[in-house]
């Protein structure tokens, strides 16, 4: 038990304590300054490199460029393994922490202006003097709002999800597991005469059809299974002409209808083979089949897709009435005006993400996002930057004129947490208006 919890201590990051903070006022943003001694920042950076060390091979390459990737490196195209000197030579003294170091910023950051949020850093620099590191970022803080209009009158007209709503799903998403344990198998008459197609069975068949003596593509089939039931046997004039045959070889004729636009009233003429046919069998519910299933009982089965399909109701009505009623609280809102350069700095953020997915083709991104120009798509982009931190906003004022505390020691501090139970509360006190009948 004590070298178990030894261990866990030695893994965990090592805490590092400012000597000094620094926070300037610089319209529209802050400069924020850390300071730290260099033989504490010694123990982080080692903890680090003992955590993250496996990653700087691809670190390394990354950096390298594509013509790296051709080579092996190490014996048997093994990954090369560096020491921490060597590593630090190649990706920098600093650089290679880079990653922690910034996060102790943001950290140090979020203590000093609790219980504002930092809505945006960048430019993070490092100074280092013979027995201490400064670190440093320009912080942009979320700004401020007021409510102008009452907020006790919000309306949604999103409705959550019925009991009777929620067991259709349940009992559709349970027929559909049935289904899926479906059996098949020859058709057989009891009585030992010839089996013929009924309503409901499988056939295997091939089919050449024919329009004006010439082979009609779109219906050739080629020892493959129909089920021949309404809707899964095309056209429907083809299943009616399939009931009553017995298996081998028949012709018959059918004429198409108007879903098949020009080619409507032409008469198709069809060479059959039935090469077999099968029953088509669901199974009774039952404990073993729920067993199949991974489920202990039939009974455990149905209470859990139960809750499963409420749960997935509900968080999806959740996602709506939200959006619907954060858009209201917006409305009663005056906000003081989001920073320029912040969400400049966020548009072209949002816009090398995208990017990405298309491989840096700003061309392809153009067509795919139907903007003239990268331009164009920046505007966009700050506008949808602009309309999430409204929100934002708008959330957390709301939290704090409801009395939703937002204490650092629990899990309410975490920003998604907090404005998840804002939204939770936001909607539970809105009115729900029942959409009109017409």
């Amino acid at each position: 038990m004590h070298e178990s919890t030894t261990q866990n201590e030695q893994s965990k990051q090592p805490k590092i304590d400012p000597k000094t903070t620094d926070f300037v006022k610089e319209a529209p943003s802050y400069i924020f300054r850390v300071t730290y001694s260099l033989e504490e920042i010694e123990q982080l950076r080692s903890w680090f490199w003992e955590h993250a060390k496996e990653a700087v091979p691809d670190m390394i390459a990354r950096m390298r460029g594509p013509q790296d990737k051709k080579k092996k490196n190490g014996v048997g195209g093994l990954k090369k393994t560096y020491t921490r000197e060597e590593a630090e030579r190649i990706v920098g003294k600093w650089s290679l922490y880079e990653s922690v170091l910034q996060e102790l910023v943001l950290g140090e950051l979020r203590e000093k202006v609790w219980p504002k949020e930092p809505l945006y850093t960048c430019d993070f620099g490092l100074m280092e003097e013979p027995h201490l590191l400064m670190l440093t970022c320009k912080a942009y803080l979320m700004p401020d709002a007021s409510f102008v209009k009452p907020i006790d009158d919000i309306e949604i007209g999103c409705t959550p999800p019925t009991k009777d709503e929620i067991q259709k799903r349940v009992d559709d998403h349970l027929e559909n597991l049935r289904k899926a344990k479906s059996r098949e198998h020859e058709k057989i008459n009891p009585l030992g005469a010839e089996v013929s197609i009924e309503e409901g069975d499988l056939a295997i068949l091939t089919i050449r059809p024919k329009i004006g003596g010439e082979i009609w593509k779109v219906g050739l089939v080629t020892n493959s299974k129909m089920r021949v039931v309404e809707g899964g046997c095309h056209p429907d004039e083809l299943r009616k002409k399939l009931l009553g045959l017995g298996v081998g070889n028949h012709k018959f004729e059918f004429e198409l209808s108007e879903k098949f636009g020009q080619l409507a009233g032409k008469l198709v003429e069809a060479d059959v083979t039935i090469h077999s046919i099968l029953v088509y069998e669901l199974p009774e519910w039952s404990d073993s089949l729920a067993a199949e299933m991974g489920h202990q009982s039939l009974d455990q089965l149905k209470s859990t897709t139960f809750q499963s399909v409420e749960s997935q109701l509900t968080t999806q009505w959740e996602q709506k009435a939200g959006h619907e009623a954060i858009s209201a609280l917006i409305s009663k809102m005056q906000f003081d005006p989001i920073p320029a350069p912040w969400l400049q700095k966020k548009a072209e953020e949002m816009l090398q993400q995208h990017l990405r997915q298309f491989k840096n083709d700003v061309r392809k991104f153009c067509e795919a996002y139907q903007v003239k120009d990268q331009n164009e798509a920046l505007q966009r982009l700050g506008m949808l930057a602009q309309g999430e931190t409204y929100s934002v906003i708008a959330l957390l004022s709301y939290g704090s004129r409801v009395g939703i505390e937002r204490s650092k020691s629990e899990e309410l501090g975490k920003l998604s947490v907090y404005l998840h139970k804002c939204v939770t509360h936001l909607i539970g006190n809105c009115k729900i208006t029942q959409p009109k009948v017409s």
